[in-house]
């Protein structure tokens, strides 16, 4: 059994030393850095390249980020990070995510979200490029407990948790 959900995309990491403190737990702050690595990851592997929106004059700066610790994470875990995302309004976009222990058990060691807003390159506001919001409006925006992808499946090709 697998703990992806069905319209989540997985991205696996495994915590590096560099990553943990003296207490040998991964450092609070990696665990934002592992998001945006999911985000850009999800983004890249259904057709949508970050470097292609800049250079086609688009940004998305975080508004807001926010992270939830469940249970420690350390050095040599590997971890998912399961992703969701949709469109909040005409400009800004939510990510939620959950950072799971891969394995059987799938056991939840982090949740949160970031809201971004789509803007051009002078800061101004700007409607997502229609390639995002293909990829947001493809269902993918259901991340809870549900039962997880079939193997193969595009959100979850490379990655299955608890396989």
């Amino acid at each position: 059994m697998s703990f992806v959900p069905s319209l989540a995309h997985a991205t696996r990491i495994r915590v590096r030393y560099a990553e943990t403190d003296r207490m040998g737990f991964a450092y609070h702050a990696n665990h934002l850095i592992w998001l945006e690595v999911a985000r850009t990851q999800a983004l890249e592997d259904n057709g949508v390249s970050y470097l292609a929106l800049e250079d086609a004059g688009f940004a998305l700066p975080v508004l807001v980020a926010h992270c939830e610790y469940h249970a420690p994470t350390r050095y040599g875990d590997t971890v998912a990070i399961l992703l969701s995302g949709r469109l909040e309004d005409r400009l800004r976009i939510r990510f939620e995510y959950q950072i799971r222990r891969d394995d059987r058990h799938g056991a939840l060691l982090g949740s949160g979200f970031t809201v971004h807003v789509c803007m051009d390159g002078q800061g101004r506001p700007r409607r997502p490029h229609p390639s995002l919001v293909g990829f947001l409006s493809e269902g993918f925006s259901n991340l809870g407990d549900s039962p997880g992808a079939e193997p193969g499946s595009p959100r979850s090709e490379g990655c299955p948790v608890g396989s």
